[in-house]
């Protein structure tokens, strides 16, 4: 934080996960909505505090309550079998619900389509642990016709909207969370010993 802060130098994290999170992100939204027969809208509105900012997913006001969402995009059928809330998760949906004066957080975790750049990328990673330069022109047809059934089990594995064994319901996991203003009140006063020791950067 200081190093970009004060410095401007920071990482910049590009991953296959994080572009199809990205890209992908409406479709979980509109997954979401299908199943649980409620429109959901992406928030565009980041707020701030003295100790917070944040821009939540999805913010949806009902007659009872305030709801915030947090959609997690799946990379695969795995990761989403393995997906579970994590502290930092939780402490997210806190300073949301902080944030948005909301009463409840809902993280869900969303398997739907890998965009298509994404699975031809991993059908060429596949056929490059068997390709040479020096392969002839019928070489390279043979291994093209011998890839054909690693190409169809890449698709299945990233491709679940046309897949008749996968309900839409079974691709959301969520996991829900209630409002704790004591666990916000300790993390304000992690900020302000971290301000504290930040100065001392300076």
């Amino acid at each position: 934080v200081w190093l970009r802060n004060e410095k401007g130098i920071y990482d910049t994290i590009k991953s296959k996960y994080l572009e199809k999170g990205i890209v992908k992100e409406e479709d979980s939204i509109s997954l979401i909505t299908e199943v649980e027969g409620i429109l959901y809208v992406k928030n565009e509105e980041r707020i701030n505090n003295n100790s917070f900012t944040g821009e939540a997913d999805i913010v949806k006001d009902f007659e009872d309550k305030r709801l915030i969402i947090d959609i997690k995009t799946s990379w695969n059928a795995d990761t989403f079998i393995d997906s579970k809330p994590t502290l930092d998760y939780e402490v997210q949906g806190q300073i949301y619900m902080e944030l948005f004066n909301a009463d409840e957080f809902q993280l869900k975790f969303v398997l739907v389509d890998t965009p298509e750049n994404l699975v031809q990328r991993e059908k060429d990673n596949a056929k490059w642990k068997y390709y040479s330069g020096d392969m002839s022109d019928a070489e390279l047809d043979e291994l093209e016709n011998l890839m054909q059934p690693i190409y169809s089990q890449i698709e299945r594995n990233m491709i679940f909207s046309t897949n008749p064994n996968i309900k839409k319901e079974e691709r959301i996991k969520t996991f829900y969370f209630k409002r704790d203003r004591d666990l916000y009140a300790k993390l304000v006063e992690k900020v302000k010993l971290a301000r504290i020791y930040y100065a001392t950067l300076t």
